[in-house]
């Protein structure tokens, strides 16, 4: 069980950047009741992208970092694992809690120091893949885990992470994911994991307009209204399909459709490419820039 909440949760609402939704609050409610019993929390966070589950995520890790714990959080990919350190990264910069970034990319020499840290104790918060499970990474005092897109884990690979806290206890877990599977569902019947759901989005946040298309004509007039957007000075996602489960497939499905939009679709306009094969260093910097509009 962890101690109530203290400075450091109150110096974390002030920083935040807009006020909590009524949901987001009473998700918060539901896991302090769950960190201050001595059953490990199993909650599944369930939400449509942009309803703020990093926020809360962040909440229940910095509850085990103010009661001189560890928290992790981990995620299905780098991408998505990047793109969470950096957003939990610059809000508790602001509280003077230091937070790492641990995946398959990270060079040796930094992998090494990391896990030197984790293991004594220094470092507090940890946020990354697969790495977090690996057996050469140890934990002084886990306490709190968050897995993201959980469904994208295996059993044994969840039962990994759990297994890193001290001997004899169980890590507080919090599942998070947009897109519960069916295995997921079962688990909150049958009662082994309780479930909340973000149905308020953040203020500010724009309605969100779905149409699906069929056929050659309505795809070439997809693309038209993207090209129109794009010369509203807006901008432009192209996902491409996951045929199999392989990375591999991914980056040539993504590889070929970007050029061929370069060719045709999107000719003249500023086309990057992201995909799981690329270089860490190359994605973060097509991810950067996207918000800096150098791309369209």
């Amino acid at each position: 069980a962890l101690a109530p909440p203290g400075e450091l949760i109150d110096r974390y609402r002030a920083a935040l950047p807009f006020e909590l939704t009524e949901h987001q609050d009473g998700v918060i409610a539901e896991i302090d009741r769950d960190l201050a019993a001595t059953t490990p929390m199993q909650r599944l966070l369930q939400g449509d992208v942009g309803s703020g589950k990093t926020v809360v995520a962040l909440y229940a890790l910095l509850r085990a970092v103010e009661s001189g714990r560890q928290g992790a959080l981990m995620a299905p990919t780098e991408t998505l694992a990047e793109q969470h350190f950096l957003t939990v990264e610059a809000l508790c910069a602001e509280l003077g809690v230091r937070c790492v970034l641990l995946t398959s990319a990270v060079r040796a020499r930094e992998h090494a120091a990391v896990r030197a840290e984790l293991a004594s104790g220094e470092l507090s918060m940890v946020v990354g893949t697969h790495a977090l499970i690996e057996e050469s990474v140890e934990f002084r005092d886990l306490a709190v885990c968050v897995v993201d897109e959980q469904h994208r884990f295996g059993v044994r690979q969840r039962a990994a992470l759990d297994a890193k806290a001290p001997e004899g206890l169980s890590p507080h877990v919090l599942h998070m994911t947009a897109t519960p599977i069916p295995r997921t569902l079962a688990l909150t019947a049958y009662g082994d994991l309780e479930t909340t759901v973000l149905k308020e989005l953040p203020s500010g946040r724009q309605p969100i307009d779905t149409h699906v298309v069929n056929g050659v004509r309505e795809r070439e007039r997809a693309y038209e209204k993207a090209g129109e957007e794009i010369g509203k000075g807006r901008q432009c996602f192209v996902v491409c399909p996951l045929v199999e489960e392989s990375e591999a497939l991914q980056a040539k499905a993504a590889t070929a459709e970007a050029e061929r939009l370069r060719q045709e679709e999107f000719r003249g306009q500023r086309v990057s490419l992201i995909h799981g094969q690329m270089k860490s260093a190359e994605k973060q910097a097509a991810m950067q820039r996207i918000p800096a509009r150098e791309d369209h």
